[in-house]
């Protein structure tokens, strides 16, 4: 019988690096721990080995079973499976990673666009490029992606492009540290730069005017255009390869975003242009101005993101408009809002994984809503107050208004009488005895000496 678990926490002596969960059997509680160690047994060469991964739980069991599976699978032993990859260079890894998309085993099948394949290999190779010889992914450490950093600094990159290419390696190493092939990952303790969000920039009711004065309704540009403006999608998210034909309904006028940020989908309802526009792309497709594809028959819009950024860059610059191709999302949401649709509303039209996030970006205007409602209230509430002070002034006019006695004629007579009589009956001088109440007449006469 086995005396040692196979996976047990470590526990390290400085308290801050102890972050992750366990279950003390000992104690019959959670604690805390730095990272788990794994125990193997290899039955081929006959030794024990142990290997520190500094991650959670879940992790740590799937870095386990990966090892395991691998070990049964194939002829090699665990050292020298252990040895390969600590043998492994950042663009080794990265081939596995690319390999990965195509494998037909479904534990291993992840399926990612090419765009994240081209960025990963982009920033690996951005990396490598750092240092003058291929580096081992064992030796990646922290003060090494300090050096990759200020690399890229020299070379004129913004913070926004690092902090791209450091999520992007983050991501490689996660997907390793998953799959068993390293113990811990670096990037995790390098920080990124501070965000630098600008705020929503979405465009006047002048410079739409302008844009379509620039590409107007039948130029080759304006189809693609118009779909950013009315269904706020992302830039790549209505291009080659996320969304097909298949994902055009025009049956129940419905159109369905595949891929959508978060690896989420949804669908956004057809209006009258969209179905316009869809309808002449597909007995019009769009053409590429090189590398056409066969496969291009597949997609309404058959053309990459990067290139679609700069086309439509230049069109709002012609037309005299400092924006950018993503603006028209932001244009899309923010009219959605001026037009007073609420932001539950308008977060799930727009893929927002939840409402703050459409808080956070268009917190501005959000702000200026406020303002306007309240300013609205405060104005509405005025004009309550002064017709009410009107109507009580006109009621006090008439109230005291002095007027003929003609007009007070009484119309009969006799209740006339009865009514003079029951208003001296009830008065206080004649209750208290002072005055006695005449028996008839209209009037009480008093003298004076």
């Amino acid at each position: 019988m086995r005396k040692h678990l196979p996976i047990r926490p470590k526990i390290s002596k400085n308290p801050r690096l102890n972050i992750y969960d366990f279950w003390d059997e000992r104690r019959q509680q959670y604690g805390k721990c730095y990272g788990f160690e794994l125990d193997f047994y290899d039955g081929i060469s006959g030794t024990r080995i142990r290997r520190t991964v500094r991650a959670d739980y879940r992790t740590a069991q799937a870095n386990y079973r990966e090892l395991m599976e691998q070990f049964k699978e194939g002829q090699d032993s665990l050292p020298l499976l252990i040895q390969r990859a600590d043998a492994l260079t950042n663009e080794e890894l990265f081939e596995s990673f690319a390999r990965a998309n195509s494998e037909p085993s479904l534990r291993n099948r992840q399926v990612r666009s090419p765009l994240t394949i081209k960025r990963t290999r982009s920033a690996v190779t951005a990396f490598q490029s750092a240092f003058d010889y291929a580096v081992k992914v064992v030796d990646v450490t922290p003060a090494k992606i300090e050096l990759f950093i200020k690399y890229r600094i020299s070379q004129g990159r913004k913070p926004g492009g690092i902090n791209a290419d450091l999520r992007t390696l983050k991501a490689l190493f996660s997907w390793a540290l998953r799959k068993g092939t390293i113990s811990d990952n670096p990037y995790m303790k390098v920080e990124m730069f501070p965000a630098e969000r600008s705020a929503p920039r979405p465009l006047s009711t002048d410079e739409l005017a302008r844009l379509f004065q620039v590409c107007p309704q039948g130029s080759r540009w304006f189809p693609l255009i118009m779909v950013y403006l009315l269904t706020g999608a992302r830039l790549s998210e209505i291009l080659k390869p996320k969304m097909t034909w298949d994902d055009i309904d025009f049956e129940k006028e419905m159109m369905t975003l595949p891929f959508r940020k978060g690896a989420k989908s949804s669908r956004i309802p057809l209006n009258v242009i969209l179905m316009e526009i869809f309808t002449d792309l597909k007995k019009n497709p769009f053409e590429k101005d090189h590398n056409n594809e066969p496969e291009d028959v597949l997609f309404p819009f058959p053309i990459n993101a990067s290139y679609v950024s700069h086309k439509i860059k230049a069109i709002l610059n012609e037309a005299g408009i400092d924006a950018t191709a993503h603006d028209l999302r932001d244009t899309f949401v923010s009219y959605l809002m001026n037009l007073g649709y609420t932001i539950a509303d308008v977060s799930k039209l727009a893929g927002h994984s939840n409402i703050k996030v459409t808080e956070k970006y268009y917190f501005a205007q959000l702000e200026d809503r406020r303002n306007e409602m309240i300013s609205n209230l405060g104005r509405y509430m005025g004009d309550q107050v002064t017709a009410s002070k009107t109507e009580t002034e006109n009621s006090d006019k008439e109230r005291f208004r002095v007027t003929n006695s003609d007009q007070f004629k009484p119309v009969n007579e006799e209740n006339s009488k009865r009514s003079v009589r029951r208003r001296i009956k009830t008065s206080p001088l004649v209750a208290r005895g002072g005055i006695e109440p005449p028996t008839h007449g209209f009037s009480v006469h008093c003298s004076t000496n």
